[in-house]
């Protein structure tokens, strides 16, 4: 079955997405809020942030998280998941009020070498 994503709620600590970033191995994190995405928390943002003491380990990851995101349906197009990446935008694909999947720009390289 598809894997489920990973998210997190608008409360939850930096210091707790760190921990769930570093032990599943993901570079960003999808915020929700009301069974909606409300922003995206990434392994860049969360770096510069942490290393100039913009964010600290305490602050709520709504706070934040940032809205370089957009949401695809299934039936959208390729070129408006290829211009969100090529813009630094993550396509976050939503079907039923439920998050399926990011994509990443390696995720459409696979893709795309392969058709």
């Amino acid at each position: 079955g598809a894997s489920q994503v990973i998210t997190a709620s608008a409360d939850d600590t930096v210091e707790k997405i760190v921990h769930l970033m570093s032990g599943k191995g993901i570079s960003q994190v999808p915020v929700v809020k009301k069974n909606e995405v409300s922003g995206l928390v990434s392994e860049n943002e969360l770096l510069n942030g942490l290393f100039t003491g913009k964010i600290k380990t305490k602050d709520k990851v709504g706070a934040i998280a940032l809205n370089t995101f957009s949401v695809v349906k299934l039936e959208d197009d390729l070129e408006k998941i290829t211009q969100s990446l090529s813009a630094g935008v993550t396509p976050i694909v939503v079907h039923n009020n439920e998050i399926l999947a990011l994509i990443t720009k390696i995720d459409l390289i696979n893709f795309l070498s392969k058709r």
